[in-house]
């Protein structure tokens, strides 16, 4: 997702333009307690080289980054939201329209020159999906790299790194941090970025991922390749209420390939499904938390909606995104057609629960989606199961967040016909109390 940090570019303008830059990054007046994307790694698109990271432990460092902007959050209450970029672009409108109000009005999201690091508050690069091998085993991944930053601290960086084995069955996953120093903002390179070992580089739908974990169970080599072209979530500008406001693309089918290592095994992947998220502005997520899907069905269609729940449990805000089938007509370099959902058109409704046995926290388990036809969104009804019960990341080394993130296989119809897919399902805020 919706789902998931601080940062602030050390500006090459006069001291008044900096001090000004400086100023427009207050905070809205709440004051999230649980971060998504708190704080990751990153190169500079603009470079020709990765960055290189300080020598010294970076742990304490980020740590500090992290409080501070949890505790500066709580910033003047109409406190102006400034996105340095992307910048209004009138000639670009037509192919990529940032449909509804956002925060720089008029903007549009531009490729490739918005896929690298931007300098702001908040970011991340997030990939969900699954992968099945020449001997057709399934495993579900996810790879997210988050960057933040704040006033005059380094830049710091968070990745998590998940596989979801139904072999076993088993979930394992790690994580990991680093601070940059220098860092360049902005240029037309794609992204180039590294968490110690963990890298991740893309530009136009071609990325390449790695990532092994240290106990050397799970291991990717992965090229994931845009079938179909972003999506702009919300017209390409998205809204959190009190938390700010960001910018929120997606690539919703992304064709893997490459190898994953189970065990010490290499395997080749054969094929699957990947899901790429990338959202960036001064913003922090709610301190209640939230229920994100994504949904990859095999008629090519795909869908994305969320429910954000304040700290008591109450709804606070629903988003849904329909995306039809494409034809020849789409390009990884342009945004294709999307149909934003209303409110009243769907419902999530959880079929089940799961407790975890390391660290007590209730997870709703199964879900069922109904979708109300309307306009070009037709009918559909959808069971979301987990693939494994257990996907709970303990990521508080990291980014002070435990949340459930899983693959999930959906059936059931669409315009009253069967149909099946998958997807991954991400639920935070409901450690509230543990």
């Amino acid at each position: 997702m919706n789902r998931r940090g601080a940062e602030e570019r050390e500006l090459n303008h006069e001291g008044a333009k900096e001090r000004e830059g400086k100023k427009r990054r207050s905070f809205p007046s709440s004051c999230p307690s649980r971060l998504r994307g708190s704080i990751p790694s990153l190169r500079s698109s603009a470079s020709s080289a990765p960055l290189r990271f300080s020598p010294v432990s970076p742990r304490p460092i980020i740590f500090a980054t992290l409080l501070l902007v949890v505790l500066t959050g709580c910033g003047e209450t109409n406190a102006r939201q400034s996105f340095p970029t992307p910048r209004p672009n009138p000639a670009a409108a037509t192919t990529v329209p940032a449909s509804t109000p956002g925060p720089v009005p008029g903007t549009v999201v531009r490729f490739p020159d918005d896929e690298g690091p931007h300098p702001v508050i908040t970011e991340w690069w997030y990939y969900t999906g699954h992968v099945r091998t020449t001997d057709g085993a399934r495993y579900g991944v996810e790879f997210v790299i988050f960057q933040g930053s704040r006033a005059d601290f380094p830049v710091g960086y968070a990745a998590h790194f998940a596989i979801v084995d139904p072999q076993q069955p088993a979930f394992t996953f790690d994580e990991d941090l680093t601070i940059a120093r220098g860092v360049q903002f902005g240029g037309a390179g794609g992204f180039d970025l590294h968490v110690n070992d963990w890298t991740m580089r893309g530009i136009n739908g071609k990325d390449q991922l790695h990532a092994g974990m240290k106990s050397g169970a799970y291991a990717i080599d992965i090229t994931a390749t845009d079938t179909k072209g972003p999506v702009l979530q919300g017209g390409g500008q998205f809204s959190y209420g009190p938390g700010g406001s960001s910018y929120y693309y997606s690539r919703t089918r992304m064709r893997p390939s490459g190898t994953i290592v189970v065990g010490g095994q290499r395997k080749e992947i054969a094929d699957g499904t990947l899901w790429f998220d990338h959202q960036w502005g001064n913003f922090l997520p709610t301190n209640g938390g939230w229920d994100w899907f994504s949904t990859q069905l095999d008629d090519n269609s795909e869908m994305m909606i969320y429910n954000l729940r304040d700290p008591s449990g109450n709804l606070l805000q629903t988003f849904g995104e329909y995306v039809p089938p494409c034809g020849a007509t789409c390009t990884p370099t342009r945004a294709i057609p999307s149909v934003e959902l209303s409110q009243e058109q769907f419902t999530i409704t959880p079929t089940g629960t799961w407790k975890s046995p390391t660290t007590g926290i209730t997870y709703p388990s199964g879900w069922h989606v109904s979708i109300a036809p309307k306009g070009d969104v037709p009918a559909m009804e959808l069971d979301y199961t987990p693939v494994v019960s257990n996907a709970e990341l303990d990521t508080r080394k990291t980014t002070a967040v435990i949340y459930w993130e899983g693959d999930v296989t959906l059936s059931g119809t669409k315009r009253g016909e069967p149909i099946t897919g998958s997807g991954y399902v991400e639920l935070t805020g409901y450690d509230k109390g543990k």
